[in-house]
């Protein structure tokens, strides 16, 4: 896999018949461009909306990256 030199992926894994992300409870995985990863709850990065899981703003998941993964490269 080969990320964008100031990329971050988010991988929420993998599960069937629902999103990952619908399970505040799993945990999601952040990676920066230079491979280092930190896991987070999900009840940290997406909020519910009805049924739906929504990933919470820039500022607010830059806030958090920053304070909970501080090894990870965050270029916003």
């Amino acid at each position: 896999m080969r990320l964008l030199p100031d990329g971050l992926m988010l991988d929420a894994g993998f599960t069937i018949g629902k999103s990952p992300t619908d399970d505040l409870n799993r945990k999601s995985t952040f990676r920066d461009s230079e491979g280092r990863t930190c896991q987070l709850q999900n009840r940290l990065i997406f909020t519910k909306v009805d049924v739906n899981s929504v990933l919470k703003s820039d500022v607010e998941i830059s806030k958090l990256l920053k304070s909970k993964c501080p090894t990870l490269r965050i270029d916003f």
